[in-house]
């Protein structure tokens, strides 16, 4: 099953960075966060296991600059990926709007 969520950055003061991810209709203070030590470490992560475009990236990484956090809308994961990479349990994600079953909205 894959659902359509979006990812949610932060960074704190010593530029560590909290990273989020909530499917549709899931606030994303219910859900669990994953710390980055760096900016860096979070782009490696955004590149390699959610596999965001570098154009996204650069833009991430220019708000968290700014603002000190980014949302990124639209990213497809698997639950199996979810749980795989630490941003949530199966069993909530499977139950959330926005989930495809064999690539038909459940």
């Amino acid at each position: 099953m894959r659902i359509n969520g979006s990812v949610h950055i932060a960074q704190d003061q010593q530029l560590r960075c909290w990273l989020s991810y909530s499917p549709l209709g899931v606030t994303g203070g219910e859900r669990p966060n994953r710390v980055f030590k760096d900016r860096r470490e979070v782009e490696l992560f955004l590149a390699d296991a959610l596999r965001v475009d570098f154009r996204e990236i650069r833009s991430m990484r220019e708000a968290l600059v700014r603002h000190g956090r980014y949302t990124i809308a639209g990213v497809w994961l698997a639950d199996s990926d979810i749980v795989r990479l630490g941003l949530g349990p199966v069993w909530f994600a499977s139950s959330v709007p926005g989930a495809l079953v064999s690539g038909a909205a459940a």
